[in-house]
C-alpha cells in the first residue's frame, strides 16, 4: 500500500488519481469525510489508517475543529492546543506503526 490520505472535505473531494498515477503501481486511499473534525479522525485513525499498513500517510485537519471551537467561544490556545492534541496523536500512531507522516494546512482566506 501506499499512501492513505485522511482529513475531512477537502480531502473528501481531492481527485487523487489526477495528481497520483495509479498506473505507477502506488495505491492511494482516500479516507476523507465531509465535516469531519480531528478528534473523530483520531479516533478511527486505527482503523483507517494504521491496519492498512500504507507506506505514506497524508492527514490534512484542523479547519473544521477551529471553526468549531471559534463557535463555542474557546480561546485561539485552546484550540491551538486541542486541535495540536489530536494531529500529534495521529502522527505518534503512524510513527509508532513505521509509517512516513505529511501533514498539511489550509492557509487563513480572511481574519475569521
Amino acid at each position: 500500500m501506499g499512501t492513505v490520505f485522511i482529513g475531512a472535505s477537502i480531502t473528501e473531494q481531492w481527485n487523487l488519481p489526477v495528481y497520483l498515477d495509479p498506473a505507477l503501481g502506488e495505491i492511494t486511499v482516500n479516507r476523507g469525510i465531509g465535516s469531519d473534525l480531528a478528534s473523530v479522525m483520531a479516533k478511527r485513525f486505527e482503523a483507517d489508517v494504521i491496519q492498512l499498513r500504507p507506506r505514506n500517510v497524508v492527514i490534512l485537519a484542523g479547519t473544521n475543529d477551529v471553526a468549531d471551537m471559534v463557535q463555542t467561544s474557546k480561546s485561539d490556545d485552546e484550540i491551538v492546543s486541542d486541535v495540536s492534541s489530536f494531529i500529534e496523536s495521529m502522527m505518534d500512531a503512524a510513527k509508532a506503526a513505521d509509517i512516513k507522516v505529511f501533514v498539511c494546512s489550509i492557509l487563513p482566506t480572511n481574519e475569521d
